[in-house]
Formats: structure tokens, C-alpha cells, sequence
């Protein structure tokens, strides 16, 4: 059997983009994605396969943080400035 013996390295990035380093998971996803087509070793393919997946769950958790720091952002300056901005109130210089 033909191992590409990228399935290690595509878990680690799964994982890593899973955990701590965001840019890893849509890169694990993309070659999860070109690996799975080239692996012909059933357990290259699994580990393929799984980091695949942890990728693609990590990408999908940072577009939902990046969504959600979004909606704090903009509501926290739309709240800041019906409130009559950073001073919290009316505020007249003597």
C-alpha cells in the first residue's frame, strides 16, 4: 500500500487549529481535502481524515468567535455612543 505520510502531519495541524493556532484549522481542512484523494493506505487515510475534521470544526469555532467579538464590538460603540460617549454622560466644560 501507498502511504503519502501526510496524515500525521495534517492531524497535528487539525489539532493545533483546533486548540491554539486558528490559521492551522482551514489549512489542515484544505490539505485533508487534497490528501484524502491521494492516500491509498487505509490508515494514513484515518488519520487524514480525522485531522480533516478537527480542522474543519476549528475553522468553524473561529469564524463563530470572530462573528461573536464582532457583535460585542459594534454594540459596545453603538452603546457607548447613545450614552453620550466615553465620558458616560453630558458633560458641559466649565
Amino acid at each position: 500500500m501507498q502511504s503519502n505520510g501526510k496524515g500525521t502531519m495534517i492531524l497535528v495541524l487539525g489539532i493545533l487549529g483546533l486548540i491554539c493556532c486558528p490559521i492551522c484549522g482551514p489549512v489542515a481542512w484544505v490539505m485533508g481535502n487534497g490528501a484524502m484523494n491521494a492516500s491509498t493506505d487505509p490508515s494514513d487515510r484515518n488519520l487524514v481524515n480525522i485531522g480533516r475534521i478537527l480542522g474543519m470544526v476549528g475553522t468553524a469555532l473561529t469564524v463563530l468567535g470572530v462573528i461573536v467579538w464582532t457583535i460585542i464590538i459594534v454594540l459596545s460603540i453603538v452603546g457607548g455612543a447613545a450614552s453620550g460617549g466615553a465620558a458616560g454622560g453630558n458633560f458641559a466644560p466649565r
